[in-house]
This record gives structure tokens, sequence and C-alpha cells, in this order.
């Protein structure tokens, strides 16, 4: 399934084990969450939903993705 993610949260835990999480959500309240020990990628997808619109979430392969945008600025 694709989720489309119109809302996120981040979760970084440092008791204990260390981990981070971002839970996505959809309009239909379709969920899923990516984890992960690395806080640099934690870091990298909490850009992405910042700065990225469209995101997509693949819940079978796993996979978060933009939609397209052109390359470099457009000319008038």
């Amino acid at each position: 399934m694709v989720l489309r993610v119109k809302t996120y949260r981040i979760v970084w835990s440092d008791k204990g084990e260390q981990y981070g999480a971002v839970d996505l959500y959809d309009d239909a309240g379709n969920t899923a969450r990516l984890r992960t020990e690395n806080p640099f990628i934690l870091s990298f997808w909490t850009e992405t939903l910042r700065n990225e619109k469209p995101v997509s979430f693949n819940t079978e392969s796993g996979i978060l993705y933009t939609g397209r945008e052109p390359l470099g600025e457009e000319e008038s």
C-alpha cells in the first residue's frame, strides 16, 4: 500500500536503547513507522518530510519518496 503522508511525528529515545522513529499518517487513518538507530538517518527523514511535498511511503517495499520536481529554477 502507498501511504500519501499528510502528517508525521518524530520520536527519539535516549533511554536504554537509542533509537529514532517517524510515525507517518495519511488522511484515511492509515499509519506506518520508520525506525532507525542512526540519528543521521532520522535527521534525513525529518528534513525530507519538512521540505518536500508531496511525500509518500510504500509500506510493502519500505521506501519513502517524494513527488516529481523540476531541476533548477524555472526560466521566465
